[in-house]
């Protein structure tokens, strides 16, 4: 079971942040992505007196960011969950049998990772 008690394991990683701030993710967070005089990056806090390179979100604000379903007719909603060592995050629809269940799955062991990487995926579909 990975380690849970540094920041960096609630947020997503720094290329996966700055692929979200390519495409257009807010960057209002709690946290964020800064690099130090020494060259390394670091998580902050929001209110810090540092630059900040780009937004590390929550699982929860990114969640806010995703649509509660993927079509007009609600067939595929959001859903996260976890298994074992994994989260993930996707859209399932109850009503169809096993093979067409889920639309897409992203795949984490951080849940903010895999809503990241689902973010990510809607926003190059066009989606959101």
């Amino acid at each position: 079971m990975p380690n849970t008690n540094t920041i960096n394991n609630h947020v997503p990683s720094l290329e996966t942040c700055k692929r979200m701030k390519e495409l257009g993710y807010p960057q209002k967070s709690l946290f964020f992505w800064a690099k130090y005089d020494d060259g390394k990056y670091a998580v902050g806090y929001d209110d810090m007196a540092i630059p900040k390179d780009c937004a590390a979100p929550l699982a929860s604000e990114i969640l806010e960011q995703l649509p509660e379903a993927i079509d007009s007719q609600r067939q595929y909603e959001l859903f996260l969950g976890k298994e074992d060592n994994s989260y993930f995050v996707g859209y399932f629809n109850a009503q169809m049998n096993v093979s067409g269940r889920f639309w897409r799955q992203e795949f984490s062991t951080n849940a903010s990772e895999a809503a990241a990487l689902m973010w990510i995926f809607l926003k190059q579909k066009g989606l959101i």
